[in-house]
């Protein structure tokens, strides 16, 4: 059993780069199971190049950011694993297709953070910080948001669910606010 997640890109992000801040949060293969169908862009993506990985256990899941800095925290079966991708949104395909550029910046596991709706302390187990490479923002910009994000979460920000992922994103002004612009 594994979750499949794509991340559609829109812009700005997808124009001006940023980072994304990916977290796998393991629950019981049941709760999984359980999840209720919900929006996820993914599922009516017959071009999605991980529709040909997922197995009759798996589930395709998919989410939208625009945000130069978002935070995808999705959930996968405890005994399974998980995938995740990024493409352009459907819109922005053609046009992007061939020049969207990712790279890991950094994997880190057991972080405590706290959750921007309950305010509550959480652990994230598994965290990927990924550089989205942009005409504004690049791979040094997002090990800052990396190193800073985290101050954000007190804030209200703006959050998106879909089947089995939630979106945490920053406006300009909290991204203005708590990281530092590229010169």
């Amino acid at each position: 059993m594994k979750s499949h997640v794509t991340i559609y890109l829109e812009p700005p992000i997808l124009q001006e780069g940023g980072a994304v801040i990916v977290s796998g949060v393991p629950v019981t293969d049941d709760v999984w199971q359980k999840i209720p169908k919900g929006n996820n862009p993914a599922a009516d993506d017959h071009q999605n190049p991980k529709r040909e990985q997922v197995g009759p256990q798996d589930r395709l899941l998919g989410a939208v950011a625009s945000s130069p800095v978002t935070i995808v925290e999705f959930s996968y079966p405890q005994s399974g694993s998980y995938t995740f991708n990024f493409l352009p949104a459907k819109p922005y395909q053609r046009e992007f297709g061939a020049t969207l550029r990712t790279e890991l910046i950094l994997t880190g596991s057991g972080s405590r953070m706290v959750d921007p709706e309950t305010k509550k302390h959480i652990e994230w187990p598994s965290m990927e910080t990924i550089a989205v490479i942009g005409t504004k923002y690049n791979q040094d910009w997002a090990r800052v948001v990396d190193a800073t994000f985290a101050s954000a979460l007190y804030e209200d920000l703006v959050i998106a669910r879909y089947e089995g992922v939630r979106t945490i994103a920053l406006t300009p002004e909290q991204i203005r606010r708590y990281v530092v612009e590229p010169k």
